[in-house]
This record gives structure tokens, C-alpha cells and sequence, in this order.
């Protein structure tokens, strides 16, 4: 693909990636905060909160459970799902 500049705006090949390198980046993130526990990402959530997966999507399409969009992954914080569980 060509380098299309049309008023500052990037080609789609640099777009690409762009979000390869960001996508990177954030599951390094991920990786290195999980020793912290703040963030779960879905199997770690329900692990956490000791119940069953369809216990748990349940709680999450009820709007009880939040869920977190995060270079397309899932992710949960830890707090929210304490409260979570403690209030359903």
C-alpha cells in the first residue's frame, strides 16, 4: 500500500501499525501489572470470585459485573468485583 498523505492524515499501512505496536505495548502492560491483581482479565475474574462461567457472563449481562475493553481484551478490576459480589 502507498503512503497517502491527505492533510496530516497517515496512511493506512502506518495506521496498521500503529495499533500492532500499541496492542504490544498494552499486553506488555497487562502482563507486568498482573502480579498487582488490580486487573483480571475473564478466566482470572472467575477464578477470583470463585463461581461458574455461566454464573459469571450472567452477572456481567445483568450490568452487576463491569467489564473493560482494553486493546480488545476483557479486563476486570479487582475492587469493582469484590463490591459486585457483595451487593448482589
Amino acid at each position: 500500500m502507498s503512503r497517502i498523505y491527505i492533510d496530516g492524515i497517515i496512511s493506512e499501512n502506518e495506521l496498521s501499525q500503529f495499533e500492532k505496536k500499541l496492542i504490544h505495548k498494552l499486553d506488555q502492560i497487562i502482563e507486568n501489572s498482573k502480579g498487582s491483581r488490580e486487573w483480571l482479565n475473564t478466566h482470572e475474574a472467575i477464578e477470583y470470585l470463585r463461581i461458574g462461567q455461566t454464573k459469571f457472563y450472567d452477572l456481567v449481562n445483568k450490568g452487576v459485573i463491569h467489564q473493560f475493553d482494553l486493546g480488545g481484551k476483557k479486563l476486570y478490576n479487582t475492587k469493582q468485583l469484590r463490591e459486585a459480589v457483595e451487593n448482589d
